[in-house]
């Protein structure tokens, strides 16, 4: 399941392409979340869609964490720090209730 590369990148195996998926659909929400005219419906949908997509990512995140040898060289290195650039713009914006 999880190769380790040079670079410190862990791959996920197949579940990198599902979670590059999950990417465009998110950022495709992410645009469709900023029409003025959306109806609170749609809001709440996309805003559900979100908590998901941090969720999913917040697990990802993880187990990259636990895969990778030594860890703190995964966290240090290009890939663990976008990892966590993704996932905490959600926690800090949730936790200063700026939904």
């Amino acid at each position: 399941m999880e190769t380790v590369t040079p670079g410190h990148q862990v791959s996920l195996g197949r579940w990198e392409l599902p979670i590059e998926l999950l990417v465009v659909a998110n950022l495709i929400a992410l645009a469709v979340e900023t029409v003025p005219e959306l109806s609170p419906f749609w809001r709440r949908t996309l805003w559900n869609f979100e908590v998901f997509c941090a969720l999913v990512y917040t697990v990802e995140y993880g187990v990259r964490m636990t895969l990778a040898r030594p860890r703190w060289r995964y966290a240090v290195s290009f890939y663990g720090i976008v990892d966590l650039l993704a996932i905490l713009p959600f926690y800090l914006m949730v936790a200063l209730n700026m939904q």
